[in-house]
């Protein structure tokens, strides 16, 4: 989505000619795309750094889940080891590095690596046309393919992380490939085969996106436990470069073919273009966001209220006690059937006040600083006009 939706409003102005439009478009854009990420990330952090001072997050410690009890930070103990703590992983989590008040924003750099990525390559190809664009984006989206992984160039950023490398189907092969099936909607040849009314135009897309899904479903781990997904694993084997992440290119080759069906086929448009969907498309990031602090915090407390933790020793052969741990027993079937939809309605509320609360402010704050580096094009319009004449041989200015 990063690539389709943020490639088409440059590529409707560059085939429409409007290239300095579209140039200063890019300009804005990418100007605007890191503080659009960081503010709203760092705030979330913030926000999952208080609960975690206060004891948010210690009884989802208790919880037999070794995901939950590892995401679970303890506080710090102290006011200045606190700050410090949020201050490193609010960099960590830009660095590439984990954000243990956040472990779900591991996927922030990758969005903003891929936003870098469409803007560099719309910027060096908005003027050219839309046959050798799309060669263009089929070529890197080629090269993406066959380039399992490969290690930033800087040398700052290695030192900082020797495991940070650039995952060719989280980045490249999206971004490419939502560019390109942008470009492809606007195609004259496209729109008309969207606008037919024929049996096959309107049924072949759901085919499309039904294989699409059946891609997406590839299992994160142990595919050779069924047959259909051992025999995707073999296709995968076949087909992807060696040593490649299937449960990553799968996925990602999948939702593709997903966005190629919809983009071929008004009906799915329509079906996609309903108020609920558009609605939940709004929140979106901010569900992103706060699911994993509300999940640890909220969610642990509505489950697992009122249930006494089981305190359990590790013994030696001898009978020596090693260790003793607590951990809270698994709540009854009936209470996750009832707090999980509202756990939903309650994030989805979360969602819903951070795009009227947050959003907004981040949209000001992230405008502030454009006028301020970029300078207000409002304020230039009112400045005066001087008129400049010579009189004399001397400058006048009226």
């Amino acid at each position: 989505m990063t690539g389709f939706v943020g490639a088409m409003k440059p590529l409707k102005q560059a085939r429409a000619g409007r290239h300095d439009a579209a140039l200063a478009s890019l300009a804005s854009s990418a100007f605007r795309r890191a503080a659009r990420l960081v503010l709203p990330a760092t705030i979330a952090t913030l926000g999952s750094w208080a609960l975690c001072q206060v004891g948010g997050y210690m009884r989802g410690r208790l919880v037999q889940s070794e995901w939950m009890v590892r995401t679970c930070p303890e506080p710090s103990g102290g006011v200045v080891r606190a700050v410090q703590s949020l201050g490193r992983n609010v960099f960590n989590t830009w660095a590439g590095l984990e954000n243990r008040y956040d472990a779900n924003q591991w996927a922030m750099p990758w969005f903003f690596k891929a936003s870098v990525l469409l803007f560099a390559t719309l910027l060096a190809t908005v003027r050219a046309t839309p046959g050798c664009r799309m060669v263009v984006f089929m070529g890197l989206y080629a090269f993406s393919w066959a380039c399992k992984e490969r290690k930033f160039g800087s040398v700052i950023l290695v030192v900082l992380d020797e495991r940070l490398m650039w995952n060719s189907a989280l980045v490249d092969m999206t971004v490419f490939g939502g560019a390109l099936l942008a470009e492809i909607s606007l195609q004259p040849s496209v729109i008309n085969i969207v606008n037919r009314r024929s049996l096959a135009s309107q049924t072949l897309p759901f085919l499309v996106v039904a294989v699409g899904f059946f891609f997406c479903s590839y299992p994160s781990k142990h595919a050779e436990w069924l047959p259909w997904s051992f025999r995707v694993l073999r296709l995968g084997e076949a087909t992807f470069p060696k040593g490649a992440e299937l449960p990553r290119f799968w996925p990602t080759v999948g939702a593709q073919i997903v966005t190629v069906g919809v983009v071929f086929s008004s009906r799915l448009q329509e079906l996609l273009s309903h108020p609920i969907l558009v609605w939940l498309g709004s929140v979106s990031f901010p569900v992103y966001l706060l699911h994993g602090p509300l999940l640890r915090s909220v969610l642990v407390w509505m489950l697992y209220a009122f249930v006494p933790a089981i305190r359990y020793e590790v013994q030696a052969e001898d009978g020596t006690v090693l260790r003793t741990f607590e951990q809270l027993p698994n709540p009854p079937a009936w209470r996750f059937a009832v707090m999980i939809p509202l756990f939903f309605a309650i994030l989805l509320y979360a969602a819903y006040w951070w795009t009227e609360k947050i959003e907004p402010w981040c949209a000001w704050a992230t405008k502030k600083m454009e006028d301020v580096m970029c300078g207000n094009e409002d304020d230039e319009k009112t400045l005066p006009i001087l008129n400049f004449s010579h009189q004399n041989g001397e400058l006048r200015v009226a």
